[in-house]
C-alpha cells in the first residue's frame, strides 16, 4: 500500500514537473512568436510609411513646380493690371480734357450725335470693370499661392514626422527580430523539447 502511495506521489510530482517545464517551455515559445509577429507589423508599417513618403515627396515636388508657375503668372497679372490702369487713367485724362474742349464736343453732336464720346464713356467704363476684375482675380490667384504655400509646408512637416516613424518602425523590426534570435538562442535546448 505504502508503495502504491508512494507510486501515485511520485507520478503526481513527476506530471507536476512535466507541466512546469511545458509551461515554461510554451511561455518561451509564446514570448519569441509575438516578438516574430511585432517584427512582422513593424516591417509592414516601415513598407507602408516608405510608400507614404514617396507619394509625399512627389507630391510636394509638383506643389513647388505649382508654385513656381504660379509665382510668374500672378507678377505678370498685376503687371498688366498696373498697365491697364494707366491706360484707363491716360484714357480718362484724355476723356476729361475733349469734353472740356467744345469745339470737339459740338463737332461730335452734330456729325456723328454724341456717338464718340458715348463710345468713349463706354470704353472707359469696361476698362473700369476688367480692371475691377483683373483685382479680384489677383487676389484670388495671391490667396490660392498663399494656400499653396501653406499646405507646401504643411506637407514638409507631415513629411518629417513620417519619416520619424519610419526610423521608428525599422527600429523596432530591428530590435524584434535581433531580441528573438539572442531569446531563440539561449533558449534553445528548452525549446528542442517540443521537437
Amino acid at each position: 500500500m505504502n508503495t502504491g502511495k508512494g507510486l501515485l506521489a511520485f507520478i503526481a510530482v513527476s506530471v507536476y514537473q512535466l507541466t512546469k517545464i511545458e509551461r515554461n517551455v510554451m511561455g518561451r515559445l509564446l514570448v519569441l512568436l509575438i516578438l516574430i509577429l511585432l517584427a512582422l507589423v513593424s516591417a509592414a508599417g516601415y513598407i507602408f510609411v516608405d510608400q507614404s513618403i514617396i507619394a509625399g515627396k512627389i507630391k510636394i515636388a509638383e506643389g513647388i513646380q505649382e508654385l513656381k508657375i504660379g509665382y510668374p503668372e500672378l507678377e505678370e497679372g498685376r503687371l498688366r493690371m498696373e498697365a491697364g490702369k494707366k491706360e484707363l487713367i491716360e484714357g480718362q485724362d484724355e476723356y476729361d480734357l475733349a469734353r472740356k474742349n467744345l469745339f470737339l464736343v459740338l463737332a461730335d453732336r452734330l456729325l456723328k450725335g454724341g456717338k464718340g464720346f458715348r463710345d468713349a464713356r463706354k470704353r472707359l467704363q469696361d476698362g473700369s470693370d476688367r480692371i475691377k476684375e483683373g483685382k479680384e482675380e489677383y487676389r484670388d490667384g495671391k490667396k490660392r499661392i498663399n494656400e499653396g504655400e501653406i499646405e507646401l509646408s504643411e506637407g514638409r512637416e507631415q513629411l518629417k514626422r513620417a519619416e520619424n516613424m519610419r526610423i521608428f518602425f525599422a527600429a523596432a523590426a530591428s530590435f524584434s527580430v535581433s531580441l528573438a534570435v539572442l531569446l531563440g538562442f539561449l533558449w534553445r535546448r528548452s525549446l528542442s523539447r517540443l521537437v
